[in-house]
């Protein structure tokens, strides 16, 4: 067996200690006075804290004295905890002996990137020794060479020392130490968690040049973001051997790089100098919990990351390695040379799920377990042992063998020293003669010696193999007389009639009562127990001493037993003993006849039933004659059909026909191959979801037949590009299902026909995820401009909801969900598709309600990652968590072009905007949003967050914005952007009012922040009111980055200031003067450009700039005027910016326009538009078209 000196340790966390709490008070040992030959006593916590103090002592000698508790340590220093014993400039060169005790509780807290050298002990230096101690429970936390026993030990020795500290810290960090150089590690463990950024051990974070470690072993997770070890993180020119690590080694960084990790150790390096790693082997996992996996140039394996030069020899690993780069079963990257000798190493192809290496051989688990796998590997010695077959290879240090003693007779007494004990070691084993025992002698089963078979308290002394002791009792006899409570009432009877008896005989006693009496139980004068104490004739089990055993009687009352209909079944009285006294418990049964089934019992007065709906149960007598009754009703046959055989099959799961009325059974469709399952339809009874192929039946008062209808597949098409499945049906548009996962990737289908989901009461969403996206729908719907109507959803606990759940490279085409319902709990709900994921979805529409309690909703698609949205419009309602937008709630990667939202948005928690709830390194280009929009935090009326490189040009919003959260921490509101993080926004504007909360509030942004890149917002504007209790700003409420050529109305917003951007009147946002300086691209002028960006009609419309793409239609020209001379005659107007005139005349006004009027000009750009034809001009009537850019 598996069982060494970790398992006592084991043992000892779980020990409840009730310690006094110690206050942070210097006190000196009242024992010892330092030397080796009386070291000082340590017994309390202000005894340990007196070392600390005192530095003039850290050369001597102390021995621990009792377990200390140093819970209250986590107050001291201000918060920081524990300050270690010795440091750099005067480490610790003493003898501290933990004596087998304990230190609980102990705890360090640094602020971040302080503290060096954490532990009980910072530093240990030359010739210092540190042995016998526990360290459990607790946590430190410091910057750099950290350990539960010790930061850094130096030149100094460490022996059965064992540590369940969690460790956290920014680097060389170890469950037991931190940094190891020139020292010896033996016989030690570490089971807490390490959590860190690099050189992170389960034991030590570094061991380095010439540190021997051995027998030693831990177990906890490390979690680190470069360079880990299950056991050590890096060995560099150290030895270690007959060691093992269990814990599973983990890396949580997004973006690492040349970094190594490792079950057994991240890095091991053998360059100048020698190092040498043998006989151990590490059990965990390693791998990336990054979501996304985004780890290169990474080094992984099952024992070690990186070997470079280190030989390694006799070792084994099982665990999988997970991450990019080099990955392997046992090693991920080698670099051989040197004193680099590899030999004899394996791995667990299966339990790893790797076939390849940089290193060692591997096999399967079954050859894992067989000690002929490990060729050159000591069994003889101890150095390894195992169970072949059963079990992989263990160190002899961890053997140990089984121990067991027993009773015999099992009541004859108590025994003590059963376990698991080495070979050879002395055990003390005790036999307690329990009461009318007496003790004999001891005998074995197995090797061992007992010293003195015939004493109760001895030794037996361990053998190298299992060994069974039994204590063997001898019982005492005892009389047993009988008794009635009442002679009169009834008698009593031993049945057995041998007695005397010995303690546990069991023997058959009678109660026999008299006419008109009931039997009321059996009592004892002292020990003993009664088989059933209820029972006329039941048997009595002697105790250890003599006794009396009394039947008791009572008053009798009558019982009567009946079935409510006599056609229905049977019903008795199975105890059979009636009179009966109060409170007896009787057994009834009840027997239906054939075509009834039993219901329940009823009673004609009082008393109570064990359970009225079981068959055979039990009555427990009131003071009364009562009458019981066995209800039953009658069963009808339940025949499940089909519509055609050849297509489908159908069952009754619940498969208990017949059924009673008003039953509710489970039944099942399954279409065959190249068919579908279209609805059930039945001759009575209801349906709950009668298009569900599983679903439940309610059974009718009569015989019934459900039948199962089915229908081909597709009505037409091969699913080719050019010859599609057409979709004309709910029940065609359902077996899409069938067709998931990337073997599909190469169907069609095309929808023909408008289609109602009336029938799907709840929709089940087309593909999910299921494993690696197996189950997602890859291929091509085009939905060629029909509807989908009465699509609804109400799912709890599922992801991904949508008409698709998940699109996954496929594609979704020219779909219209009208007026669709999703109701989530979960999170990635969207009408068209609630995960879109490196997919398309274009030319598609939705309208209708989302409401859900989870992250990432939006009127299109949840979740859009790496994928294409384009000219698609949503009009739906759309209410969520987080990330939650009109057409997605995140999009992360993805590209959205030329689309619209008109529905409000409404969030709980950040994340929340008009177009897109996040925009994570993703683009957005001729979109807009136009519904008002409400959120906790990070709350915009186009975007809640646009971070991490995310770009938006050309879009605006113009729906109202509100936040609904408090508290300052991401409380982020904009008319545009709740916030613009490391990204880019250009040549957009919103129009909505902004009302925010207590953090930051702006016209178009609340917060544009850069922290690794610039945050640009360029070219844009905003125009609505802005208000809030915290920081505000016409444009911008806080900005420490780039923003340019931004305008905000000073007159609307009511805000005169901000930090960013340039306030304007009403009147100079209504001038195209205002913008043109500042760079801006209008269309139809080449003088700011040609990109033709921007239009502004300064006359009509709402006179702000709009995006060229938005096509306002420019209006009349108004303002006319006209002067005139001897010669000419001047019409002059207000117009439009870059727009052309014709001008027309006439001298009736009333004439057919245009055909009676006489066009004088065409193409005018000049609103001062001459008329030379003096000669007519009295009398004359004008009037002007706008042509361009019609």
């Amino acid at each position: 067996m598996l069982k060494e000196y970790e398992m006592k340790y084991l043992l000892m966390i779980a020990t409840l200690f009730t310690l006094a709490l110690h206050a942070q008070t210097a006190t000196p040992p009242t024992l010892g006075d330092g030397s080796i030959g009386n070291p000082y006593q340590i017994a309390t916590l202000n005894n340990l804290y007196w070392i600390e103090q005192n530095s003039n002592v850290w050369g001597d000698n102390f021995i621990q004295t009792a377990d200390i508790n140093a819970s209250s340590t986590s107050s001291w220093n201000g918060g920081q905890g524990w300050h270690s014993i010795g440091y750099s400039g005067t480490s610790f060169t003493g003898i501290y002996d933990g004596n087998g005790h304990s230190i609980l509780s102990l705890t360090s807290s640094y602020p971040q990137y302080s503290g060096e050298y954490v532990g009980l002990f910072g530093y240990v230096g030359t010739g210092a020794e540190i042995k016998n101690l526990n360290l459990v429970g607790g946590s430190l936390t410091a910057n750099d060479k950290i350990g539960g026993l010790a930061g850094t030990v130096y030149q100094a020795t460490v022996t059965n020392c064992h540590s369940s500290v969690d460790i956290t810290g920014g680097g060389t960090a170890g469950g037991l130490i931190g940094w190891s150089q020139l020292s010896t590690i033996t016989s030690c463990s570490a089971t807490g968690t390490v959590w860190g950024w690099s050189n992170l051990g389960g034991l030590i974070g570094y061991s380095w040049h010439d540190t021997l470690v051995s027998n030693c072993f831990a177990t906890g997770l490390v979690s680190a973001s470069s360079t880990a070890g299950g056991l050590i993180g890096i060995i560099e020119e150290s030895v270690v051997k007959m060691c093992y690590a269990t814990g599973n080694v983990q890396s949580y960084s997004a973006s690492i790089s040349n970094d190594r990790f490792g079950g057994f150790t991240g890095y091991a390096m053998g360059l100048n100098g020698m190092a040498l790693i043998e006989n151990s082997y590490a059990l965990g996992n390693v791998s990336c919990t990054f979501s996304g996996d985004y780890i290169y140039s990474s080094m992984m394996g099952g024992f070690v990351g990186y070997n470079y030069q280190t030989p390694v020899v006799n070792c084994y690993s099982k665990g999988t390695a997970v991450g990019n780069g080099f990955v392997g079963g046992f090693s991920g990257r080698i670099i051989t040379g040197g004193t680099y000798a590899s030999t004899n190493c394996f791995w667990d192809t299966q339990t790893s799920g790797l076939s390849s290496s940089a290193d060692g051989t591997g096999k399967t688990t079954a050859q894992m377990k067989t000690q002929s796998t490990f060729t050159g590997w000591d069994f003889s010695t101890p150095v390894w042992d195992i169970v072949s077959g059963a079990a992989y290879p263990f160190l002899s240090w961890q053997y140990s063998v089984n121990l067991s003693v027993i009773s015999n007779p099992a009541q004859g007494g108590t025994v003590t020293g059963a376990g698991e004990f080495p070979p050879s070691t002395p055990v003390t084993i005790t036999a307690t003669p329990n009461s009318g025992f007496t003790f004999i002698n001891w005998t074995k089963s197995g090797a061992g010696t007992i010293v003195n078979p015939n004493s109760p308290t001895t030794t037996f002394i361990v053998a190298a193999e299992a060994a069974d002791i039994t204590a063997n009792f001898q019982a005492q006899l005892y009389t047993l007389t009988m008794s009635s409570n009442n002679i009169l009432y009834g008698t009593a009877t031993d049945n057995t009639g041998t007695g005397p008896y010995s303690a546990g005989t069991v023997v058959s006693i009678t109660a026999v009562p008299e006419s008109g009496y009931a039997f009321t139980g059996w009592t004892s004068s002292g020990g003993g127990t009664f088989g059933n104490i209820n029972s006329l004739t039941t048997t009595f089990t002697m105790p250890g001493e003599n006794v009396t055993v009394t039947a008791n009687f009572d008053m009798g009352y009558s019982l009567a037993v009946q079935p409510d209909d006599p056609a229905g079944g049977t019903a008795a009285d199975i105890t059979g003993n009636s009179p009966y006294a109060e409170n007896t418990v009787v057994n009834i049964q009840a027997a239906p006849s054939t075509d009834f089934r039993f219901l329940y019992w009823t009673s004609s007065g009082g008393g109570t039933f064990g359970d009225e709906n079981a068959l055979t149960t039990t009555f427990t007598m009131p003071a009364e004659n009562i009458t019981l009754t066995a209800c039953f009703a009658e069963e009808f046959d339940l025949t499940i059909n089909v519509n055609n055989v050849s297509m489908g099959s159908a069952s009754d799961l619940t498969a208990g026909s017949p059924y009673i009325e008003n039953t509710d059974i489970s039944i099942q469709a399954s279409p065959q191959d190249g068919y579908i399952f279209t609805k059930w339809t039945s001759s009575g009874g209801s349906i709950a979801d009668i298009t569900s192929p599983v679903t439940t039946f309610t059974m009718p008062g009569s015989n019934v037949t459900v039948t199962a209808n089915f229908a081909v597949e597709f009505s037409s098409g091969s699913g080719t590009e050019l010859d599609p499945y057409l979709i004309s049906t709910p029940y065609e548009l359902n077996n899409i299902r069938n067709y998931t996962g990337s073997l599909h990737s190469d169907k069609y289908f095309r929808q023909t026909a408008d289609i109602s989901l009336m029938e799907y009461s709840n929709w089940e969403p087309i593909g999910k995820i299921g494993t690696e996206f197996n189950q997602s729908f890859y291929g091509n719907y085009d939905g060629t401009g029909y509807s989908i109507t009465n699509l609804t959803i109400d799912q709890t606990g599922t992801t991904d909801l949508g008409l698709f759940g998940v699109l996954k490279d496929g594609s979704i085409t020219e779909v219209n969900i009208i007026d669709g319902v999703i109701i989530s709990d979960d999170s990635r709900n969207g009408l068209i598709a609630g995960y879109c994921y490196l997919g398309s979805i274009t030319g598609s529409t939705s309208s209708g309600i989302i409401n859900a309690q989870g992250g990432e909703a939006g009127g299109v698609t949840g979740r859009n990652l790496e994928g294409a949205i384009e000219n698609c419009s949503s009009s739906a309602s759309v209410s969520g968590a987080f990330s939650v937008g009109g057409i997605a709630g995140a999009n992360e990667s993805g590209t959205i072009i030329s689309c619209s939202s008109t529905g409000t948005i409404s969030g709980t928690n950040v994340g929340v905007g008009g177009l897109v709830g996040q925009n994570s390194t993703g683009n957005v280009t001729g979109s807009y949003s136009s519904g008002n929009v409400s959120g906790r935090g990070l709350v915009g009326g186009f975007v809640g967050t646009n971070f991490s490189s995310g770009t938006i040009n050309g879009c605006y919003s113009t729906g109202n914005v509100e936040c609904t959260g408090t508290g300052g921490l991401g409380i982020k509101t904009g008319g545009f952007a709740g916030e613009n993080f490391d990204s880019e926004i250009t040549n957009s504007y919103s129009t909505g009012t902004v009302t925010g909360s207590d953090d930051y509030t702006g016209g178009f942004a609340g917060y544009n922040y850069q922290q690794d890149i610039s945050s640009l917002i360029d070219n844009c504007y905003s125009k609505g009111s802005v208000s809030g209790s915290g920081i505000t700003g016409g444009f911008c409420a806080y900005n420490n980055s780039t923003i340019t050529h931004c305008f905000w109305d000073t007159d609307i917003s009511g805000s005169a200031s901000s930090s960013g951007g340039s306030g304007r009147t009403t009147a100079e946002m209504n001038s195209y003067s205002t913008f043109e300086p500042a760079g801006w691209d209008f269309k139809y002028l080449t003088a700011d450009g040609t990109g033709d960006i921007w239009y502004i009609d300064t006359i009509n419309n709402s006179k702000y700039p709009w995006l060229a793409w938005q096509n306002l239609p420019l209006q009349p020209a108004t303002s006319y005027a006209i002067s005139s001379t001897q010669s000419s005659a001047t019409l002059s107007w207000d117009g439009a910016l870059g727009a052309t005139y014709d001008v027309y005349s006439s001298d009736d006004p009333n004439k057919i326009f245009p055909d009676e009027w006489y066009l004088e000009a065409s193409g005018v750009t000049d609103p001062d538009w001459v008329d030379n034809n003096v000669s007519s001009v009295r009398g004359k009537f004008y009037r002007t078209v706008v042509v361009y850019p019609y």
